[in-house]
């Protein structure tokens, strides 16, 4: 039945993810907004759009992405001490307005970089951030990515193919922000990173 506009009421949660993410992307902005707010709807609704995959099709020779800094160029840029490192395994763009919101409540004052993955996006072989990062200021969570595959949480593609994990998502990245929140205010860390090896593949699960 659409999206009604008491789910700020019903559902919190869900109304953050949905909303509308402005990208700072130069000239590239206004079409990863739309993009990622299409990618949005079609990962709630649960179908695909055909103007989407032509949009997508359209991406993957243009390559428009190749303009973005790599992760590593931007992780290279900020400085190291004082700074901790949590890679979120799976955290793509399609959380960063929930993220936004998130953060305020906690009150965060965040810093969002764009940038992209390098291919592959194999986990096993895309970790050198992570691996090169100093031992005792980092930490990871591969919870995101493995609710996606649990069949004991009653996701199980094979016979339901909602997006049931949807929820659980934004309660793992609810408690990874508030972590950050609380780590930022024992002054332990001047600065903490959310990184992540790849972002967003369900509409690439509903396109087999």
């Amino acid at each position: 039945n659409g999206i009604v506009p008491e789910l700020t009421q019903i559902y919190p949660a869900l109304s953050a993810y949905l909303n509308d993410y402005n990208f700072q992307c130069g000239d590239l902005s206004t079409r990863f907004s739309e993009y990622f707010k299409a990618y949005k709807r079609q990962k709630i609704s649960n179908q695909l759009e055909d103007s989407f995959l032509l949009e997508v099709d359209k991406l993957a020779q243009l390559r428009l992405y190749n303009r973005l800094q790599s992760r590593n160029e931007v992780l290279d840029s900020i400085k190291k001490e004082g700074t901790y490192l949590f890679w979120l395994d799976a955290f793509g763009v399609e959380y960063l307005a929930f993220v936004s919101e998130i953060s305020q409540r906690f009150g965060l004052s965040i810093k969002i970089h764009i940038a992209r993955a390098e291919l592959p996006t194999i986990t096993s072989i895309n970790r050198a951030f992570y691996d090169e990062w100093d031992e005792k200021t980092k930490g990871q969570s591969k919870e995101l990515d493995e609710v996606k595959h649990d069949k004991a949480t009653g996701y199980d593609y094979t016979k339901n193919t909602s997006p049931v994990h949807l929820a659980r998502e934004l309660d793992i990245i609810e408690k990874v922000i508030k972590n950050a929140a609380i780590e930022l205010r024992s002054r332990k860390y001047e600065r903490y990173i959310v990184a992540s090896d790849h972002g967003a593949s369900r509409l690439a699960v509903l396109r087999k």
